[in-house]
């Protein structure tokens, strides 16, 4: 979501995942989140590229302090989990390809 969209109650959350029903994950636009509160209690689940505002010691105190809910912390969780596990992420022992950051090809034994 770009330019705000990301902490939009409306279309996230109300629009998106409860009309719509979209089970899948909301992904900020890069370096485009700006509250903690407000991108976590409206409906975003990860924030790119790093995760500043939306790091999990930020979340944590948040929850702490009773100004995100555990509920929604959880739905996130969710919604992350579905979509590795419908990828496959956790089929087999796999090893991050990091040819593009390094340049060597990783072999393997296929």
């Amino acid at each position: 979501m770009d330019g705000g969209a990301g902490e939009n109650k409306v279309l996230l959350t109300d629009m998106l995942k409860n009309d719509w029903g979209f089970k899948g994950v909301v992904v900020s636009d890069w370096v485009s989140t700006h509250s903690t509160l407000s991108a976590a209690n409206n409906g975003l689940d990860i924030e790119m590229p790093e995760g500043d505002v939306f790091a999990p010691a930020k979340l944590k105190q948040a929850v702490s302090e009773g100004k995100i809910s555990e509920q929604t912390i959880n739905d996130k969780i969710r919604r992350i989990l579905r979509v590795k596990f419908l990828a496959g992420l956790f089929d087999t022992k796999t090893v991050a390809d990091t040819s593009v950051l390094t340049g060597m090809l990783i072999k393997t034994g296929s």
